[in-house]
This record gives structure tokens, C-alpha cells and sequence, in this order.
């Protein structure tokens, strides 16, 4: 099957509104290619699979007409209880998985440790902290490279595991942290800082070489100084900088050589009067040059945000069927967002969760609004099936109720920075046993609902699709869930046990296609939810005449 990826180049600059109150683009005259080199389908090569961050897979083997026979053929307990929402990487056969406190190779097709590497200098603080989790590793000429809590960038040998370098990136001691999955490109790791929710923390971009690890370039998501700086208020020890972080991955157009970057929130997040102006640039999608760090452009996707309604996950960059070049991104606040990349227009806002009390300012009485700060598309992104022009994305049907601090708490520097009064910590949830998900198909060129599954927990999981017909996903109860990619009808569900917010992956090993789900997510201050100690599902269906697994649909 033949692809049209999006690919840009980028000169002058011109700023354009988006249709209605969505994004706003700071947008550049582009031109366009179309030829990358094809990868290999047996391999789950990243965060979202590919630069382009489609989750989509040409496996085919399990299809509608088998799906149900599928069974847990092996699975791998990591031995820490963690939020592990981290999305496996599998390169020829070998699975490559992060936890917060190791980095291991396992067979993917049997579970067996191959080499496992702890970071003995790195101590979790107890929740509630950004720094305990991580989403992932990337793979390049044999080497694995991940962020790690202690504030480093490492590379491991992929064969042994041995570290091969590392470099500081973050201050574990001021409350960054370093968490995201990073993407490997033509000699640069990139990776990004997170920890905008705490005091005095400002997100940035960063590249380092993949030989030495020396840092190439960085970039300000909250710069004091310079282009972006004057759309804040001058920073003071009552409201000092503090934002614009980014926690999952990022895309890359590899032919342009663009790096598409989401930005967190700006912080305090509640006090929107402690921070008037755009606050570049945070709630955005910045694009940048991925050799040199430089701006390209930005999309201004959640502006004059007092919601917490972060762009966390890593756009996908599609072509659609009509032929329109597009960046899909989906974001907290409840939409999946079309913009067209040649004018920046947002074509549609589609909605996919719950929109409650939107535009009630928060109060110090309380305000309940929905998507919560859990609610809405969280690390995970889009997938998109190129030959039904379908985006299939989870989302977390969270409320929240958040005070406003009046008058607003001290502020203390590396210490939570909402605008709530002192000891809140981001709201009150609604019970957690009202709190559902969504899994919703979109029309990639029109943004209209095809089918739509509400869950009995948040959908946060990865969600791929597959040329078998398949979309396959998990919620917070521990549910995967495989779907008609055409009708959203139910084709089979594996009740895991086991809270799922981590990657949901597929690959093949010796021609026969597996499933992989990194399950077991711990997160009693953020999700309420209480998770054993991660794991690794991995499926696969049964040998030829042996009994079949027929799951529950």
C-alpha cells in the first residue's frame, strides 16, 4: 500500500486565525514532498511507530474474521510498581521497555529477559511528582535512548544494555523532569523538558548528538528573553516564569526535517490574571528545524487556557483522502483538531469527550468543568487509517471542581504552582467510578463522528490501526479491546487485571503477528487508581489446530 506523507519547508511567516475560537497559527508559506523510505511493518519502530506518528501497522494477519481467537501467549513483570505508561519498542524481534527505574530487553515473542539496566542513583520521590514516570525509549543503529528522573539523557548499547553516555538535561532538584519518549533522527536524540506545573520550571527542546551526547541546540517553550518573551508579564517572585512543558513525544517530518512539538500548560494554571497575554508557547504546536533548532512556526491551539488543557500528545501528520495535507492533533480540552499545515485553518473541531461549564471562570468557591485535567486526549495521539480516511483517538470522560486561590498562596519555588489554595493539588475528581472513556472514529476530511464506543474507564492506552481491518486499545479497568475499524462494533475484550495507560503495539516475529500491552499503571494522587506491579501482555493467536481462545465481546 503507497502513503502520502506530509512534508514542509518553511520561509516567511504570517499569522492566521483559525475558524472560529480554535487554533491560532503562526503559519509559513510551505512547500511540499511526497517520498520517504518505506519501513519495516514487522517492527513497532517508536513512541507512535513512525516519524509521522500515524500508529498504524500494514500487519494483517489478525484480522475481524479471527480476532477473537487471539490469547495471551507470555507476559513480563517488570518487578517495580510504577505509572507506567510507557509504549514498548520492538526492533527484530527484541522488545525495548521503560520503567521509572530500569530500562530492559525482553524476546518479544516469549517475555525472557535479555538484559536489564537500573539507575541505582535515581530515588522517586511519592507522588504527587511529574518526575515518576516515563513514556518511552527510541531506537537508532543500535542504540537505545531514554530520559530518566534523576535528570539524565542515557544511551544503551541495545545488544548488552551497557551505557554508552550520559548527559544532564534536567534539574531533579528544581522539579524537572525528563519523561518523555524521545525521537532519533540524522545524528540527534530530541527530547523535551517536563515539569510546567511546578514553580519557576520552564519547558525547553533539546537535541544531542547521538554518538557523544553533547547538546547540539535547545529550545525556550517559555523563554525569558527573546522572540515568545514579551507575550508574558516580566517575571517576579510573586508570578515567575513558569510553564510550557512536554511530557510524551513529538513528530518529525523526516523528509522536510521539522520537528512538531506539544506544549504544555502555562502556570499557575487556574490564575489566568497572574498571566495575561498569549504566553508563548505553551498550549501550542511548535515546529521546529530539526537540525538547528530553529522556530518555524507555532500552533496556538488551546489559547487564554485556565483549564489545564495541555497539548500533550504528538500530532499525526496525514494526507487524506481529498488529497488535504493535515496536522491531526487532539488535546484535553475535548477536541480533535483538523489543521490544514499550507493556511493554518482549522478545519474542524471534532468533539470527543464531554464539554461541561467551558467558559465559567474559576472561582473561589469551586468551579466543576469537564473535560477535567485528567479528562480529554492525554499522551496518547491519533491513529490514522489511511485507506477508510479514518482518525481513531481515546479520550478520558474526567470532570474536575477547582478552587482559585483568593488571595493566591505563596509562591514556592520547585513546589506545585496552580493558583489553588495552599495544599490543594489540581481539584477534586468526580468519583472515579463515574469516570469513563471514549473511543471515537473521525472522518479525516470532514471531522464528522463515524461510531464512537463509550468505555467503562478512561481510554488513555495507545490506540493503533491496522490494515487487518482492526483498532486496538485498553482502558483504566484493564480492558483490550479490539474494534471493526468500519463499525466500532466490539470483535474482542482480555480483562487484564491491571489499569492500562501505557503503549498498545503490534509487530511480527518469524511471520506471525503479535500484540503487546504495557499494563499495570500506579497513580493514587493523579488517576486514583491503585495498579500491581507492571507488565507486559503479549498476544498472539493460537498455533494452527490448537484450541481457541474465544473472548468475551
Amino acid at each position: 500500500m503507497k502513503r502520502t506523507y506530509l512534508l514542509l519547508s518553511a520561509s516567511t511567516a504570517l499569522v492566521v486565525n483559525g475558524a472560529g475560537s480554535g487554533a491560532v497559527a503562526h503559519v509559513s508559506n510551505v512547500s511540499h514532498a511526497t517520498a520517504i523510505a518505506p519501513v519495516n511493518p514487522n517492527n513497532w519502530l517508536g513512541f507512535a511507530n513512525t516519524h509521522d506518528s500515524q500508529r498504524r501497522s500494514d500487519l494483517k494477519q489478525i484480522t475481524r474474521a479471527n480476532v477473537d481467537r487471539l490469547a495471551v501467549t507470555s507476559t513480563y513483570d517488570l518487578g517495580e510498581t510504577s505509572n507506567f505508561a510507557s509504549a514498548p519498542v520492538v526492533i527484530d524481534g527484541v522488545m525495548y521497555i521503560s520503567a521509572n527505574t530500569s530500562t530492559l530487553a525482553i524476546d518479544a515473542v516469549t517475555g525472557t529477559l535479555k538484559w536489564k539496566h537500573v539507575y541505582r542513583d535515581f530515588k522517586p520521590s511519592p507522588p504527587p511528582d511529574a518526575i515518576n514516570n516515563s513514556r518511552g525509549v527510541a531506537y537508532a543503529d543500535g542504540r537505545i535512548f531514554r530520559g530518566v528522573g534523576n535528570g539524565y539523557v542515557y544511551a544503551h548499547d541495545a545488544v548488552t544494555g551497557k551505557v554508552l553516555w550520559k548527559v544532564k538535561g534536567a534539574s531533579q532538584v528544581g522539579g524537572e523532569s525528563l519523561p518523555a519518549a524521545p525521537q532519533v533522527w540524522k545524528g540527534h536524540v530530541f527530547t523535551t523538558l517536563a515539569g510546567g506545573d511546578i514553580a519557576g520550571v520552564r519547558g525547553r527542546v533539546m537535541a544531542f548528538d547521538v554518538t557523544t551526547g553533547k547538546r547540539d541546540w535547545t529550545f525556550e517553550l517559555a523563554p525569558i528573553s527573546g522572540a515568545g518573551s514579551e507575550t508574558w508579564p516580566k517575571p517576579t517572585a510573586q508570578v515567575p516564569r513558569t510553564g510550557g512543558g512536554s511530557y510524551s513525544s513529538s513528530t518529525l517530518d523526516e523528509k522536510a526535517g521539522l520537528l512538531y512539538v506539544p506544549v504544555g500548560n502555562a502556570g499557575p494554571d487556574f490564575d489566568i490574571a497572574a498571566r495575561p497575554g498569549l504566553n508563548l508557547y505553551t498550549n501550542s504546536i511548535v515546529v521546529l528545524k530539526a537540525d538547528t533548532g530553529k522556530l518555524v512556526k507555532y500552533f496556538k491551539i488551546t489559547p487564554d487556557d485556565y483549564h489545564d488543557w495541555d497539548i500533550v500528545a504528538p500530532p499525526a501528520l496525514i494526507t487524506t483522502k481529498g488529497g488535504v495535507r493535515m496536522m491531526s492533533a487532539g488535546a484535553k480540552d475535548g477536541y480533535l483538531y483538523g489543521i490544514d499545515l499550507d493556511t493554518g485553518k482549522t478545519l474542524y473541531k471534532s468533539v470527543i469527550t464531554t464539554r461541561e461549564n467551558t467558559a465559567a471562570p474559576v472561582s473561589a468557591a469551586g468551579t466543576r468543568f469537564c473535560p477535567g485535567i485528567r479528562g480529554g486526549v492525554q499522551w496518547n495521539g491519533p491513529s490514522f487509517d489511511p485507506p477508510s480516511n479514518t482518525l481513531f483517538i481515546g479520550t478520558a470522560d474526567v470532570c474536575t471542581t477547582v478552587k482559585l486561590g483568593s488571595p493566591p498562596p505563596p509562591v514556592e519555588l520547585g513546589k506545585t504552582y496552580s493558583g489553588e489554595p495552599k495544599g490543594s493539588f489540581f481539584g477534586t475528581f468526580d468519583p472515579f467510578d463515574q469516570a469513563k472513556g471514549w473511543l471515537t472514529a473521525v472522518d479525516a476530511d470532514s471531522g464528522k463522528i463515524k461510531w464512537r464506543y463509550h468505555a467503562e474507564a478512561p481510554v488513555i492506552a495507545g490506540v493503533i490501526s491496522t490494515a487487518g481491518g482492526l483498532v486496538f486499545t485498553a482502558d483504566l479497568r484493564g480492558n483490550v479491546m479490539a474494534f471493526d475499524e468500519l463499525n466500532g462494533n466490539m470483535l474482542y475484550k482480555h480483562a487484564t487485571g491491571q489499569p492500562v495507560g501505557g503503549g498498545v503495539i503490534t509487530y511480527a516475529v518469524n511471520g506471525k503477528q503479535y500484540i503487546a500491552v504495557a499494563a499495570g499503571m500506579e497513580s493514587q494522587a493523579e488517576w486514583r487508581i491503585k495498579g500491581t506491579r507492571a507488565q507486559v501482555f503479549i498476544f498472539s493467536l493460537p498455533a494452527k489446530g490448537a484450541e481457541p481462545n474465544r473472548a468475551v465481546r
